[in-house]
Order: C-alpha cells, then sequence, then structure tokens
C-alpha cells in the first residue's frame, strides 16, 4: 500500500504503553479482535450479492480449513458487524454458533484432529462501515463513478466476509461476485466466467486466485471500466480504466511490463502470479493496494501526456508492483513486521528508477525518501521501524516503516554489496514463498548468504529508533600534513550509540582519497594524511548513512562542493548550505547560476 500524503500515523504515547502493559497484548487489544489460530484456512469462496442502493452485502462464505489441534472442536472467525444466518459444516449439517459485533464462535458436532479437513460454510448479511465501500453518483458528488470496491489492509476483512483476519494464514481464495449489469468485477486471479442474470439485471463474476496469499490481499472491484490490455511475456497485464480517459493509460501505466522485467531480473525470481491488472477508483482511500494481481489505483493519478511532461506515477506503480513479490509472495507474519512489506516496495520504487532513469536519477529519489521522513519524525517518539507496542496496527504505516526503512535496505545493500543484497532477496523468495515471515526470518537469510554476523546493523537500524545526529569538525595540520578529524554523536541519550563505518573523501591538489573509518562510540579523532590543504572534505560522500549532520564548512568550500561533488546529493546539500550562510552574496549566486549551467 502507497500512503498519502498527510496519512495518519501515530507513534506510541504514554497512554498506549499503559494499555499494552495492561492487557499484555498489543495487537489491536482496543477492539476485542483477538484470535488464537486453532486451524490453517486453505481456501475461502465467496459469494457476494452487491446492492449499491442499500449499500449492503448478502454473502456465503465457504472456509475449508485444517484443525491444528488434536481435540477440535470449536473455532472463531472474525466478523465485524454482520448478521450471520447459518453455519453449515460439509454444505449441509447445521452447527451450533453464537456472534457479537466482533466474531462468530462455532461448536462442532465432534472433536477433529489434523487430519481431518473441514468445510464450513457461513451465511450472513452486512451493510459494512468499512472494507467495502460504494461510490454513488449524486447531485453532492458529481460526476463520480458508479463503483463498489473493497479495501481490507490492515484488518478489515472481518467487516465484509468471515475469516481469520491476520496475515500469518495463506489460503486460495474465489470470489462469486453478483453486480449490476452495467457494471465490470475484477479480482485475484483468473476470470472463470461471466453469467448474465437477465432476470435481475446483473452479472456473475466469477474469479478464482490458485495460489495461496493473505486475508487482507482479496479484493473486488466493481465500476465502469474500459480495458486496456498489454503483456508482459506471456502474462496478460490489463489496465481497468474509465472510458473517456482511456487514451492516457499509458502515460500512467505504460511503463508496468518493464518494471516487471526489472523486477524479475534483480530479485531473480519471475513475476509469480498468472496476471496482473491495474484498478482505477474514485476516492480511494489510500494512493494505491497491492491487492494480489489486481493492484487498486486512486484515479487521481491519471493524467494526460501534456502534464506527463511535468510528473508521472511510476514511483507508485513500481512500488505496488514489486509489492507483488515483497508483501504478497512473501508476507510480513505479522503487522510489527510490516517493513518487510512496505520498506521493501518502498526500497523498489529507488531500485527501478536506478535501472530506468540512472544513477542520479536513483540519488535525487533516495533525497528525497530522506527527507520526506526527516519531515514526518516524531521527536518525542523515535519509533523503531520493528514495533509491538501499537494499540492498532494502521499505525504501523508510516514513514519509519516504508521511507525509513527503505534507507536501511540501501545501508544494507552497501554493507554487504549488490551481489550480496540481490542475492539474500532472491534467496528470501524463493524459501518463503507463498508463506508468512518475520524480521527475524530475513536477518537469518542474509546473514546465511554473507557468511556475516549483521546483528549488530539490524539490531540499531530495526529494533532501536532513530539515527546519529552528528557533529563533525576537521582542521589542517600543516606541520603534521594532516586532517585532524573530530566526529561526535550528539543524538539523545535515548538513543543508542550507533555502530556504522562509513567513508571520509578529501580533495586536495585536484586528486581524491578515500579513507574508510569505524564509528563505535559518542566521539572519535581521527588523523588522517594531506600533503596540501584540502579543498574540500566529505563525510559520507555517496551518502549512504541515514544521518543528520552538523557539518561548518566555509563559502569558498560549499562552492566548491557545488561545482565538483560528483554525488547530486553533496551538490544539492551545498546549495542548502550556501543558502543558509548567505542568501543574497554575488560569489553565492554566481556559484548557483554557474552550477545550473
Amino acid at each position: 500500500m502507497r500512503l498519502r500524503a498527510g496519512s495518519y500515523y501515530n507513534f506510541r504515547n504514554a497512554v498506549a504503553i499503559l494499555v499494552f502493559f495492561i492487557f499484555f497484548d498489543a495487537e489491536f487489544v482496543l477492539s476485542s479482535s483477538y484470535i488464537k489460530r486453532n486451524y490453517d484456512t486453505l481456501h475461502i469462496g465467496l459469494q457476494l450479492l452487491l446492492n449499491e442502493r442499500e449499500k449492503t452485502l448478502t454473502g456465503i462464505a465457504t472456509l475449508t480449513i485444517v484443525p491444528l489441534d488434536s481435540q477440535f472442536s470449536q473455532c472463531q472467525f472474525h466478523a465485524k458487524e454482520m448478521e450471520i444466518r447459518n453455519v453449515l459444516l460439509s454444505s449441509s449439517e447445521a452447527v451450533r454458533f453464537h456472534s457479537d459485533s466482533n466474531k462468530i464462535y462455532i461448536d462442532l458436532d465432534d472433536s477433529y484432529s489434523p487430519r481431518d479437513t473441514l468445510q464450513l460454510t457461513v451465511s450472513y448479511v452486512t451493510k459494512p462501515q468499512k472494507g467495502v465501500y460504494f461510490n454513488i453518483p449524486s447531485e453532492k458528488l458529481d460526476g463520480k463513478h458508479l463503483q463498489v470496491y473493497s479495501h481490507s489492509e490492515p484488518t478489515d476483512a472481518r467487516y465484509w466476509y468471515p475469516c481469520y483476519d491476520a496475515p500469518d494464514d495463506k489460503l486460495t481464495s474465489e470470489i462469486e461476485a453478483t453486480v449490476n449489469e452495467k457494471l465490470t468485477v475484477v479480482s485475484n486471479g483468473a476470470l472463470i466466467e461471466i453469467h448474465h442474470n437477465p432476470e435481475t439485471r446483473t452479472k456473475t463474476f466469477h474469479w478464482k486466485q490458485t495460489k495461496p496469499h493473505a486475508n487482507y490481499l482479496i479484493s473486488f472491484a466493481a465500476g465502469e471500466f474500459h480495458v486496456v490490455s498489454d503483456y508482459y511475456q506471456s502474462i496478460p497485464v490489463n489496465y481497468y480504466v474509465y472510458p473517456d480517459n482511456f487514451e492516457n493509460a499509458a502515460c500512467c501505466f505504460g511503463k508496468t511490463p518493464e518494471m516487471m522485467a526489472v523486477f524479475s531480473g534483480l530479485f531473480d525470481y519471475p513475476y509469480p502470479w498468472e496476471k496482473y491488472d491495474q484498478v482505477l477508483i474514485n476516492g480511494y482511500i489510500s494512493r494505491g493496494m497491492e491487492h494480489t494481481s489486481a493492484t487498486t489505483m486512486s484515479d487521481e493519478i491519471m493524467h494526460d501526456s501534456r502534464t506527463h511532461l511535468d510528473r508521472n506515477c511510476d514511483a507508485l506503480v513500481s512500488h505496488e508492483l514489486a509489492h507483488q513479490w515483497f508483501g504478497n509472495l512473501v508476507t510480513c507474519k505479522s503487522w510489527p513486521h510490516i517493513w518487510l512489506n512496505e520498506g521493501f516496495a518502498t526500497y523498489a520504487e529507488i531500485l527501478f528508477t536506478e535501472a530506468d532513469q540512472g544513477d542520479d536519477a536513483a540519488k535525487f529519489a533516495l533525497y528525497l525518501q530522506r527527507n520526506a521522513y526527516f519531515r514526518s519524525e516524531d521527536q518525542d517518539f523515535m519509533q523503531p521501524i520493528v514495533y509491538y507496542y501499537y494499540t492498532h496496527p494502521r499505525e504501523m504505516f508510516s514513514h519509519v516503516t516504508y521511507q525509513k526503512a527503505s534507507l536501511v535496505l540501501h545501508m544494507l545493500r552497501n554493507q554487504i554489496g549488490d551481489e550480496m543484497f540481490f542475492n539474500a532477496l532472491s534467496t528470501c523468495l524463493r524459501q518463503f514463498a507463498f508463506q508468512s515471515i518475520t524480521t527475524d526470518d530475513f536477518v537469518k537469510v542474509v546473514e546465511a548468504v554473507t557468511a556475516q554476523d549483521l546483528k549488530w546493523f539490524f539490531d540499531q537500524w530495526l529494533n532501536h529508533g532513530g539515527y546519529p545526529s552528528l557533529s563533525v569538525r576537521y582542521e589542517w595540520n600543516q606541520l603534521d600534513k594532516q586532517v585532524i578529524l573530530n566526529i561526535e554523536q550528539i543524538q539523545e541519550s535515548v538513543a543508542p550509540i550507533f555502530k556504522f563505518p562509513v567513508d571520509i573523501k578529501i580533495v586536495a591538489n585536484g586528486s581524491a582519497r578515500y579513507h574508510k573509518i569505524f564509528l563505535e562510540s559518542r566521539s572519535h579523532t581521527f588523523r588522517l594524511p594531506a600533503d596540501v590543504e584540502p579543498a574540500m572534505v566529505l563525510f559520507d560522500p555517496a551518502h549512504i548513512l541515514l544521518k543528520k549532520i552538523d557539518f561548518k564548512k566555509s563559502q569558498k568550500e560549499s562552492l566548491f562542493q557545488l561545482q565538483h561533488d560528483v554525488n547530486l546529493i553533496g551538490r544539492l546539500d551545498a546549495i542548502e548550505s550556501l543558502i543558509e550562510m548567505a542568501k543574497d552574496t554575488a560569489v553565492v549566486v554566481d556559484g548557483l547560476i554557474s552550477a545550473l549551467s
């Protein structure tokens, strides 16, 4: 899922911490929705009748499950604010049940074991407050298209069908959705058939997803669409857009097959699903959502060829596509580990930019991600990337698990090198395909691939909040022909002392020398050789480290950096420094004009 600008996210406060320690279960405490899973769901089949006038959904959910207990006689499913009409075992035998506003509690007629496969059919009706949404054209909503669609991440599947609504259970699925005859339904997997119902002026679309995925990825979108068809190799790639703007589909989605090729190559794992659809929805609650093989997109992204000269939606399209590997093929086992979905997809935006537009464009995208994270940070609480003490899973969808996590992946890539980094990604996908994983699973893969103990890296960057804030100063000692470099970590004491290797680049007399140093305490002094006074000293010249840095430089040195730093981020930092020190001096203005020419 891609965050909207200004999306809600919440860093923990004292009240939430108190709630956690009182209840000993931070996961979704406030909605009383915890279920101890004693079954494995193999498949769910949904028969849905959608009434857009009443905004109701009448459904039959058939769940195929295997017990995990040897004396299995009871089970529960999430079912939020549903009227449950009956529950059948093996399609015919009524079983006892009761329900409240959160769950169904089912009592079976006998005890079963993991050797048994059971089929439970739940008939229900609901007017969903979440999970399924109805776009109804009206005078107040002029121009809105008639649409009915789902959005379940993180825990809203329970509002429109009974299920175990958590990401650690994977299953195959199918949807038979009956809608107004004017509408087309798009869903996961392959379209099996379309059945016309002339007596009710409706159509029934039957879609089937034959490879397992998580409940929150099950989806449908119904609307009046024009389908623009494409292919990646033999895989159908379809864009479900509006009839009045279908000619602009290529501006938004035209690079999709190229992106599929890039990610298939980088991840060394072929696109894992049977097709890939992208569907426009009016007023969608997210910018995009990576439903398996059927991504849903806000129609705000659509633009024409003239607008395309100024902006595009490649970042969004590549983000949601990358989720088809990281998020859908391999899924976080629980919401504290959502960075395994969102951090990877956010970094995939950088990877495609690098492949498509080159190194400078990728660096600029990293620069924007870094700044977005800094703008959004909560100085009162530096939330770790892996964090357990939330009260609702949606709080985990923030710039910490998106932007910061992607920047940590960039640091990991540079720590272990491209070959091992991409080998680790491929190994993770192959080892855990169609499964759910934790952060520890990923760490073990990286350590196995690299044959390195990287716990120091992952612990400080994933399990602790914040980043190093550095004060850097240097002077040139003419007598000893040395640069004396003083570095101090000045972040608050609540943050750890970070340990990291970093490069220092010294440019003097027209040549550059690199020195690798390792920081592991609050302050360091390094003496580095320099025969003449440096024209430029750069800390982390490749801008790999996530940090804030106070590195005072003269106007002369900043101008030199603007003209000669080979790294785009370094030149941008030099511009910011020059603007701060002298907004209107002729020398600075001339230097900026020269840099632009």
